[in-house]
């Protein structure tokens, strides 16, 4: 009886294994997708920066 309980353990740990994958992927992707279009604006709003430090580091000479 222990034996046959044994043989089942790695079967419940692939199935824990994949749901628990599947739930990453269903919280996380939506995770990255917001930050990488907050990285995406966060990035124009320091090239308009950039731009205008160097503008004003050329006016001043």
């Amino acid at each position: 009886m222990k034996r046959a309980a044994t043989e089942w353990t790695p079967i419940y740990l692939v199935i824990v294994a994949a749901i628990a994958l599947i739930l990453l992927v269903t919280f996380i992707k939506p995770l990255l997708r917001q930050s990488g279009e907050a990285a995406t604006e966060e990035t124009e709003a320091a090239k308009q920066v950039a731009s205008a430090a160097l503008f004003l580091l050329t006016v001043k000479r």
